[in-house]
């Protein structure tokens, strides 16, 4: 069982980890999309020296301040304007593209970025932007339209388009491909879905005892309902569609804080599904837990909930709380709720009943067979 889990575990390290692999392959294929033209970017006492030579088309030019630059450059006309920041040193050229960026694009809801750059849209002025990272030098260009922009930016004698250029540069230095990129990666997580469920169940799948005859489904329906006649804190409730619901209710409490009521509700449910034909039980484990409080103080509600269906190798938690609650006769603070779980506590009855029936305890991720149910 335990290198069964193992196995699994690589399997889905290794389906994610080759995401990775691709896009390391990709930066490393990717040549520079420009090249700095040095004798134009040089510097003299904080300004361009051959100011006029770059963004020709721009005609209007002054000088761009900005922490952290030894040089900054604002050159426009009546359509385009262009911003360049020369850092004072390599060892901050990324924390300084970020912080522009991110100071530039605050309230701009319109916008996507990538390795190197930042793309956006003002909606409302009709106007379109690249921030780029370009050879230890940002540009930050606004135009008309994106044509535009790449325009300005191709003309502005600063940069050179690399010769060496390929796919690989305009997949990590441009957003020419997001959207193949977006698909791709959606269409491959879809094709995984059904492995990772049938390898998953395969994993936690535990056999019949040696030699136990299967007895008929309607008997060990029986036997599985039988636990509510015991003393065990599970609940068998019969579902629709011959499904059945093994419930836990950890915890369901409420109690007061010195300034606040608080309140938690936690379930752990084994949905099953038997199958007579290959003798098998297939479950799918759920957890549900909802919390609320009251905060006198401040005045604020507070509420959080969260769900998880699927399958569980394995989970221990434990949880307990302190408040004002009403004991024996009197208001006291005490303990107000404590629990503690533990998933093969829960699971080990349900499923000693199942092999020791002949069947087999199948968890899976969907009921659907074409998703490994």
């Amino acid at each position: 069982m335990k290198l069964k889990v193992l196995l699994a575990l690589c399997f889905f390290l290794g389906s994610i980890l080759l995401v990775f692999a691709l896009l390391l392959f990709c930066f490393l294929m990717a040549p520079a999309e420009y090249i700095l033209d040095e004798q134009v970017a040089e510097i003299n006492a904080k300004a361009f020296r051959y100011q006029e030579k770059i963004f020709p088309d721009l005609p209007v030019k002054s000088r761009y301040e900005y922490p952290g630059i030894q040089a900054g450059l604002k050159a426009s006309d009546t359509e385009t304007t262009a911003y360049v920041l020369v850092p004072r040193d390599a060892e901050h050229v990324r924390p300084i593209f970020k912080a522009y960026a991110e100071r530039y694009l605050q309230g701009i809801l319109s916008q996507n970025s990538g390795s190197g750059y930042y793309n956006y849209r003002k909606k409302d002025a009709g106007v379109v932007g690249r921030i780029k990272l370009l050879d230890g030098i940002i540009v930050h260009v606004e135009g008309r339209d994106y044509q535009a922009v790449d325009q300005a930016i191709d003309s502005s004698a600063l940069m050179i388009r690399n010769p060496e250029a390929n796919m690989f540069t305009d997949i990590v230095y441009t957003d020419r491909y997001l959207v193949h990129i977006v698909v791709a990666l959606f269409v491959y997580a879809l094709a995984l879905l059904p492995f990772w469920g049938r390898v998953a169940s395969w994993a936690a799948t535990l056999q019949p005892h040696p030699g136990t005859q299967p007895v008929s489904e309607a008997e060990l329906r029986q036997r599985l309902l039988a636990i509510n006649e015991t003393e065990s804190p599970l609940q068998v409730i019969e579902g629709k569609k011959g499904k059945m619901d093994i419930v836990w209710r950890l915890a369901d409490a409420k109690w007061a804080g010195l300034m606040t009521l608080n309140k938690i509700k936690r379930t752990q449910i084994i949905r099953i599904k038997l199958s007579g034909e290959d003798a098998a039980c297939r479950a799918i484990e759920i957890s549900k837990t909802v919390r609320g409080s009251a905060d006198a103080r401040t005045l604020h509600l507070g509420f959080s909930w969260s769900f998880f269906r699927g399958i569980v190798f394995f989970h221990k938690e434990y949880e307990s709380q302190y408040g004002l609650v009403y004991k024996q006769g009197c208001l006291t603070i005490d303990n107000a709720y404590r629990y503690s779980f533990s998933s093969a506590e829960m699971k080990s009855p349900v499923i000693q009943i199942i092999r020791d029936s002949g069947w087999k305890y199948k968890p899976v991720i969907f009921f659907s067979k074409w998703l490994g149910g």
